[in-house]
Formats: C-alpha cells, sequence, structure tokens
C-alpha cells in the first residue's frame, strides 16, 4: 500500500518557491490543511493530489515516494545576505534534486574523479597557486574554467533561478563516503566572464572553508571574511600575478587597454581592476576614479565583449545522459523510469532544466503534447 509522503510535497512547494498560503490558494484549500498534508498529519484527497501535480509539476508517484537519502553538507551562497531565504531554500531544494539525479546516473556511468588539493590551511592566493601547479595549468589565461573543473572532478550545472540576486553556489554530497561538490550557475545572467569568476569563486569555498557548519548559522563578519577570501582566491586564480600583474603594468590606467586584456584573459573588467588594486598597481585613488568612469560608460551591468564572448555550457550531465540514450540501451522513457524505480520521479522536462539539458532530449517518443489540437467548446 501506498503511503503520501508529506516531505515529499514540502519539497515540491519550495522547490517551486511557493509559500504555504500561495500553494493553498492554488489548490483551493487552506493554509492549516497544506500544514497537516506536510506534516503527515492527513492524507490529501485523490483530486487534491492531482491539483499538486498540476500546479507543482511533479508526478503523482512523487508524492509517494521516501525521502530523498543522501548526506549533503552546507550549501554556499555568494549572495547570502541579500537574497531572501525562500529563494535559498528553493535552490538548496532543486540542488537535492540534482544529487539524486547524480547519484544515479554514477550507477551506470564513470564520471571523473575528484581532483583537488588539501590547502584549508593556506592563504587564498597561496591556495590558488597550489591548484594551478596541481592542475597543470601553468600562469597563462584559464579560457575554458569550466570545462577543466569538470575533467578535474567537480560536478557543474546551470539553471534558471526566480531571483537575479543568485548568481552561483555549491554543496557538497557524499555517496559511499566519497565527497561531491556540485557547482549550480544561474542562467538567469548568462555572460561568460561571470561564470568564470563565478566557478572560481566557489572553488575557493570548497577549498579553503568547512562544510560541516550550516552557513546560516555563521555570523555575518564570518560570512563576509569566507566571501572575500573566496573572491581573493578566484582573483589570484584567475589573473595570476606573474603574468596578468606583469602585463597589466604596461597601461594600467586606460580603460580600453582592459577591454583587449577581457578578452585575453576571459576576466570582466572591473574584476580586473580589483586585482590591479589589491597587487598595489592602482593607487585607491586611481582605483575609484577608473571605477567612477566605468559607472559614466554604464558598465557596471553591462560591459564591453559581454554579448560577444562565447558563452559556455556544463557537459558532464550532457555526457552521461547521451552516453546511456546512445550507448547504454536506454530510451528516453526508460531512462525517466529508471529514476522513479530510483526514488525520484519528475517530468522530464524538470531533469532537462535541472542538468542543462538540451530542450527535448528526455522527450518520451509517445508525447506529442506540443502538436495537439486544444479543442474548445461553443
Amino acid at each position: 500500500m501506498r503511503i503520501f509522503n508529506g516531505n515529499r510535497l514540502k519539497d515540491a512547494r519550495i522547490y517551486n518557491g511557493l509559500t504555504v498560503e500561495q500553494l493553498a490558494d492554488v489548490v483551493n484549500v487552506s493554509k492549516q490543511t497544506i500544514s497537516l498534508y506536510e506534516n503527515s498529519k492527513s492524507v490529501p484527497s485523490t483530486e487534491t493530489i492531482f491539483s499538486f501535480t498540476k500546479e507543482l509539476k511533479f508526478p503523482v508517484a512523487y508524492f509517494y515516494q521516501p525521502d530523498l537519502s543522501l548526506s549533503t553538507g552546507s550549501t554556499y551562497f555568494r549572495s547570502l545576505l541579500t537574497t531572501k531565504k525562500k529563494y535559498r531554500n528553493q535552490q538548496i531544494v532543486k540542488m537535492n534534486h540534482v544529487a539524486a539525479i547524480y547519484s544515479i546516473l554514477q550507477e551506470f556511468v564513470e564520471f571523473p574523479q575528484l581532483h583537488l588539493p588539501k590547502v584549508s590551511e593556506c592563504e587564498p592566493s597561496q591556495a590558488a597557486k597550489i591548484l594551478r601547479e596541481f592542475w597543470g595549468l601553468g600562469d597563462g589565461p584559464l579560457v575554458n574554467l569550466m570545462h577543466i573543473a569538470e575533467l578535474n572532478g567537480l560536478i557543474i550545472t546551470k539553471f534558471e533561478t526566480d531571483t537575479d540576486d543568485i548568481d552561483a553556489f555549491s554543496q557538497l554530497i557524499r555517496i559511499n563516503n566519497v565527497d561531491i561538490y556540485i557547482i549550480s550557475l544561474s542562467s538567469n545572467k548568462n555572460v561568460a566572464v561571470r561564470y568564470q569568476f563565478d566557478i572560481a569563486h566557489e572553488i575557493g569555498h570548497i577549498l579553503l572553508h568547512g562544510w560541516s557548519e550550516d552557513e546560516e548559522d555563521l555570523s555575518r563578519e564570518e560570512f563576509r571574511l569566507r566571501e572575500k577570501e573566496a573572491n581573493e582566491f578566484a582573483s589570484s586564480l584567475l589573473l595570476p600575478p606573474n603574468t596578468f600583474c606583469k602585463e597589466i603594468e604596461k597601461d594600467p590606467l586606460n580603460l580600453e587597454f582592459y577591454v583587449y586584456l577581457k578578452k585575453k584573459w576571459q576576466v570582466s573588467i572591473q574584476a580586473m581592476l580589483y586585482r590591479a588594486n589589491s597587487a598595489g598597481i592602482l593607487t585607491q585613488e586611481q582605483f575609484q576614479n577608473l571605477m567612477k568612469k566605468i559607472q559614466y560608460r554604464h558598465w557596471r551591468t553591462l560591459e564591453p565583449l559581454d554579448n560577444v564572448l562565447p558563452v559556455l555550457s556544463p557537459s558532464v550531465f550532457e555526457q552521461a545522459v547521451s552516453l546511456l540514450l546512445n550507448q547504454g540501451g536506454y530510451t528516453s522513457s526508460e531512462f525517466m523510469k529508471e529514476l522513479e524505480n530510483s526514488g525520484l520521479a519528475m517530468d522530464y522536462r524538470e531533469v532537462e532544466g535541472l542538468l542543462n539539458l538540451e530542450k527535448g532530449m528526455l522527450k518520451p517518443l509517445d508525447d506529442d503534447t506540443e502538436n495537439r489540437i486544444t479543442l474548445k467548446l461553443r
């Protein structure tokens, strides 16, 4: 006999960014009733469950499955102090679903092993130097940090968020006592240099900071310190002192020179200005004057080349699913059924979105809903 799981309803609600009251309104019950359902103190009617499937975009089976059984560490958000908890919780639940899908996929596909140095006791700039050496990157520009990170066992995905306040976040999961780090990027701001810095920033958290405590428990001062360290790490990783800093010394007050360097180093102009300032190449007054020019030129939110530099996408999940569909003998429907049998019944469109797969990649062959005629009553 199937038993309704209230925790699954709560997850589905948070996944969709809804409050208890908002869900109650759309399914036409009281918020007290929703609370009873989520705490498994009452069982919804069949009609109400179908309303949940319609509004929350999860199949009926999802609400009868056990809780996701994953060992997770804390989740690092760059925008903890400015993003509402509602949105952070939404992304944590989505990340848990990504982690669950990964844990299923890794039973069939061999992912790259995690390859990271131990640098938690190092200063951020020293940690960045060690990582470049550990990964054999030299001192030149990192044109594609996303794929470099994936090759070294970091899992990266990209999906839309309901707020522009979230740039990126990362989470630790453990599968069979093996640490797996997942970095999620927001596709809302689809700019190549943003992704470069976001990934470098999250790698900084992964290498420098503990993952046992809840980020919510950190004081503002502790959080700001960790963000500062992650930013310093990212800046040092992307813009090494032996090469970038020597190059910028040639013409540090010329913004057009920064535009040229942006194309070469794949880092934003503003991040390069901060790097030049922290390295002592720019005085504080020179830095502030250049930032005023940035403001005057309306470059704060949209810099030159932001719409030109190619935006890369994560490839690990795309490759894993393609392997199963093309060489593993699975159809898209069979793959979705495998997820359901493993405890994660989902709509194929949601899985495509979470894993940043090509739209329609998991569409069942018999799903022709987009081409069906919708009749209306006279």
